[in-house]
């Protein structure tokens, strides 16, 4: 399920893909029933893609691929094939160079481009730039952010631009030693750029579905004033450029790394999960979907709640609707979906759950191959590292670079 992504809706259906970890396998896009749960319509691509790759704009599939661009109908009936600009394939195949920190002296943080094709957007170790086919000029619209006084990093590299605002804008994520620095939204009309220091460890632009606005719940900030830590939940929205803050009545468990698909921002409605966690007995925890409309930022907390596992948004629906599937960290892990519409808050029963499929996955694998200092999620290299808050926690070696943070605290 880790590997399924919610892109949006198109006739009643929900516009699934599925990037697989494995580089040896095809990404996949499917139709799917919401009702039944069922795939009745896929569309294999002949490559493999991953999840911050993808997304719906307009009518279109995007896939940002190396060299080129694959355009797909929401209903899969046409596709295009668009060549990338020779400017950003070479900035692609560099050779990585890295100082003696550590830190990447070449760079290329990802691109976008318009629904036309006729923009491009892409940051490297320079900054943050506009690529137009129509005369082939470049414009750089902001700079790569230095840091000062830090013995890890010399800079904060902008990374996964994605234009939104009706491609008026464009956001990035500024990256950081264990996870992202902050948002910069750059108004293309006005020429002008701010920065929101309201990200997590895992929060990142390459992850958004809609273009509406980007939330973060229960983001450990730091309060100059006051010289505090606090935590906030905070609304970016795109089209204004304002952040909102919302306040959570019932916040649940602070201080752990949230998983990106802790959160989804939809078209009218975005969902959050916040848990209460039991640390002698996974038996006793307790995760809660809450549910925030866009429109009035009114929040309906713990509409469902789901106890002995842990559950994960795949995505919203138009209608308020909320797609998750949930995990059971007993001897076995164990994997399904659910579609929740009703206001009416209750514990999920085994029994009561609705499964598209199920997987079974032997938990001493897991434990086993985290212990080895591998990963079980994209099979790099997992290291110890301390946190910015200095807890201590297990990491990928690429974490700079696919945004991944997770699995063991200690």
């Amino acid at each position: 399920m880790e590997e399924l992504s919610m892109l949006g809706e198109v006739d009643d259906r929900l516009i699934l893909a599925y990037t697989p970890y494995k580089k040896e396998k095809n990404g996949t896009l499917m139709l799917v029933n919401p009702k039944t749960m069922t795939v009745e319509k896929k569309l294999e691509v002949s490559e493999n893609f991953a999840s911050t790759d993808v997304s719906l704009t307009g009518e279109y599939i995007k896939i940002r691929l190396k060299d080129r661009v694959i355009a797909v109908g929401k209903t899969f009936a046409q596709d295009d094939s668009v060549s990338l600009p020779k400017t950003i394939t070479e900035k692609i195949n560099r050779e990585p160079q890295y100082n003696d920190k550590g830190a990447p002296d070449v760079f290329f943080g990802g691109y976008d481009v318009s629904g036309d094709r006729k923009r491009y957007v892409y940051a490297d170790e320079v900054g943050v730039k506009l690529f137009n086919t129509i005369d082939n000029s470049e414009k750089l619209l902001f700079k790569t952010v230095p840091i000062t006084g830090s013995e890890l990093l010399d800079n904060s590299y902008h990374k996964d631009p994605r234009f939104v605002a009706d491609e008026q804008r464009v956001i990035t994520t500024m990256t950081g030693y264990d996870g992202a620095e902050g948002y910069t939204l750059c108004d293309l009309e006005r020429g002008t750029a701010k920065t929101h220091s309201i990200t997590a460890e895992c929060s990142s632009t390459g992850l958004i579905r809609y273009d509406t606005g980007l939330l973060e719940v229960n983001t450990h900030l730091y309060n100059q004033e006051k010289q505090i830590g606090e935590c906030k939940a905070n609304y970016l929205d795109f089209r204004t450029g304002d952040v909102k803050e919302t306040t959570l009545t019932e916040p649940g468990d602070t201080g752990y790394i949230r998983m990106p698909d802790y959160c989804y921002v939809g078209q009218n409605y975005a969902a959050f999960i916040t848990s209460q966690r039991d640390g002698n007995d996974n038996a006793n925890n307790m995760f809660y979907l809450n549910r925030l409309n866009l429109k009035t930022f009114h929040i309906e907390h713990k509409i469902i709640s789901v106890k002995a596992a842990e559950a994960h948004i795949l995505g919203v629906l138009t209608d308020g609707g909320i797609v998750f599937w949930y995990l059971q960290l007993y001897e076995l892990l164990e994997i399904g979906c659910q579609i929740f519409r009703s206001r009416v808050t209750h514990v999920i029963k085994k029994s009561e759950l609705s499964m598209s499929k199920v997987y079974i996955i032997k938990k001493a694998e897991v434990a086993n191959q985290i212990g080895a200092n591998g990963c079980p999620k994209c099979g790099g290299e997992l290291l110890t590292r301390r946190g910015r808050y200095g807890d201590i926690f297990k990491g990928v070696t690429i974490i700079r670079s696919v945004g991944l943070q997770l699995l063991t605290r200690q």
